[in-house]
């Protein structure tokens, strides 16, 4: 889980971007009020236009929990009287609260399906993904899915004055991440232009697992607010019989969280994955914030189909024990000896080679220098870290 650098110029960017649609909308639903009074929808519109538009600059531009803090102690209120509209975890399903308010079955669109629509139309979010979509993903410019570390999610844009196929195009969109909403629409259709309630993520984490489903931003990890690396990965032996959930605990604060493999595999055409020597676990210590969002996401389960570095990484280990690490160095820095002789001149100018320059040329493909742009870039340093420790007293 990783988080996203926000800079002060998208958050004002956005505003300017979105606020003129939602505007242009408001005042078409101001109009066909004129013809068509309907009460909630007019409190909802004097609430926006307050101070010159005040509240809907902050609905757009807002914090995760200031977001909250405005539905519950502002929006909340102005239907406090239709508790069937406005809950305290955002607005009901239109077609739950039919029984309640003694329509069920009428085909007249009830009270609560007009005003979620009042906010779906006043924060179109079909137009954004066509109008705008692609030029909030790249100037967020977020590489790797900040829920799995697996995907990428690159935006490419093709900027040209050249012909593209049939076209005759200055910008051509290629791919973007999906974004996800963390607070979900259907609850809470206010927040569905909100900067911050917009996460750049893979398709997987998005749509296969999270889709309508909450996070709870007191016990979730939020990317926006969150850089949350005080968890990591490690291997241990794949015996067979480990299981989702298990909690191995060894000291205190240490609980691991395994994936289940099954325990006797005949079948051949089965994937290697379970038949590794070894198994990836999350290591959380007390941070329940993590574990909870891993969860979510079915991280330890997912990176179970990653066992397969962690035999990588052993292999290595086994190829270069400390010995042969010791005597490579050995070897590669005698040529100081004879700094002085010109027939080794071009060798020695680069001076003693270290032992971290050895491991990275040993171990280069688990290091990487920035685990937020790299898929997987947080398994692999973690599990170098691992390995490394054995080679802590050359």
């Amino acid at each position: 889980m990783f988080g996203i650098n926000m800079h002060i110029n998208p958050v004002i960017d956005h505003y300017d971007i979105i606020s003129p649609g939602c505007k242009e909308r408001i005042n078409k639903l101001k109009s066909n009020l004129e013809k068509n009074p309907i009460p909630q929808f007019k409190s909802v519109i004097e609430w926006l236009e307050v101070d010159e538009f005040a509240n809907l600059k902050r609905l757009i531009i807002s914090k995760p929990k200031e977001l909250l803090k405005i539905y519950r102690e502002e929006i909340k209120v102005i239907f406090v009287s239709s508790e069937c509209i406005y809950t305290d975890k955002g607005m009901v399903d239109y077609r739950e609260s039919e029984k309640k308010i003694g329509i069920e079955g009428d085909n007249e669109p009830n009270i609560v399906e007009k005003v979620t629509n009042c906010w779906k139309y006043i924060f179109n979010y079909d137009s954004f993904v066509k109008n705008h979509s692609y030029q909030l993903a790249e100037k967020l410019d977020v590489r790797v899915c900040p829920y799995c570390n697996r995907q990428y999610t690159s935006t490419v844009i093709i900027k040209s004055d050249k012909d593209i196929g049939n076209r005759k195009e200055r910008r051509f969109n290629i791919i973007r991440p999906e974004f996800d909403h963390y607070f979900p629409q259907e609850r809470y259709p206010m927040f569905a232009l909100s900067l911050y309630n917009l996460i750049p993520s893979c398709h997987v984490c998005n749509s296969n697992i999270k889709g309508k489903k909450e996070l709870d931003i007191i016990n979730n990890f939020h990317p926006y607010i969150d850089e949350d690396k005080n968890f990591k990965f490690i291997y241990m032996k794949n015996t067979g019989k480990n299981d989702v959930g298990t909690v191995v605990t060894s000291g205190d604060n240490v609980n691991i969280t395994v994936a289940r493999v099954d325990e006797e595999i005949e079948d051949e055409s089965i994937n290697d994955t379970y038949r590794t020597r070894n198994i990836i676990a999350m290591e959380y210590g007390d941070n329940i914030k993590a574990k909870n969002t891993c969860d979510f996401f079915y991280l330890p389960e997912i990176y179970k189909e990653h066992s397969n570095l962690a035999d990588e990484i052993e292999d290595l280990r086994n190829d270069y024990p400390s010995e042969r690490i010791q005597d490579m160095l050995e070897r590669i820095n005698r040529v100081n000896d004879f700094e002085n002789s010109s027939s080794v001149e071009s060798v020695s100018r680069y001076g003693t080679m270290s032992k971290k320059e050895m491991l990275q040329l040993v171990f280069g493909k688990f290091m990487v220098r920035d685990e937020d742009q790299e898929i997987l870039g947080k398994l692999r340093n973690d599990l170098y870290k691992q390995i490394s420790n054995e080679y802590e007293n050359l």
